[in-house]
């Protein structure tokens, strides 16, 4: 599913995630219109549901690497000994899962707190937040 202009219909970019954090409007390179673009919003617009949705998608995951993780191993053991070898070794196992998820979790939280603190700025910016009221995103012009 891609996101087109609304002026010259040229193919913005693939939407990414289901919702995101950061600037909710993007800017067309063809034809420079800007237009909102629904499927980002800044962290303090968003509702708590919506906040709770950005999380448990971010935090998904390091889930799926440690399914990865054990697929590979999975793998490697079939093809170095022709048998599931290192899956009956429990601490092996945990280790290598354990490690991959606890390793992409904080690289995810870290990358959700740089999110977080990017649209805090934005948001303190006046002349940010006069273009988010300008273009309706923002109700109010407080």
């Amino acid at each position: 599913m891609t996101n087109r202009c609304p002026s010259c219909r040229k193919v913005r970019i693939p939407r990414p995630r289901e919702i995101g954090v950061g600037e909710p409007f993007v800017k067309c390179r063809k034809c420079g219109t800007i237009f909102v673009w629904s499927r980002r919003n800044e962290w303090g617009l968003m509702t708590a549901a919506e906040q709770s949705k950005y999380i448990r998608e971010m935090l998904m995951c390091p889930l799926w690497w440690g399914a990865a993780s054990v697929a590979i191993l999975c793998a490697v053991d079939w093809w170095r000994f022709g048998a599931l070898h290192y899956l009956r070794q429990p601490l092996l196992v945990l280790s290598v899962v354990g490690g991959s998820i606890v390793l992409c979790g904080l690289v995810i939280v870290a990358k959700m707190r740089r999110d977080i603190r990017r649209s805090a700025r934005r948001l303190a910016d006046p002349q940010y937040r006069d273009q988010l009221h300008k273009l309706g995103i923002l109700k109010d012009a407080e």
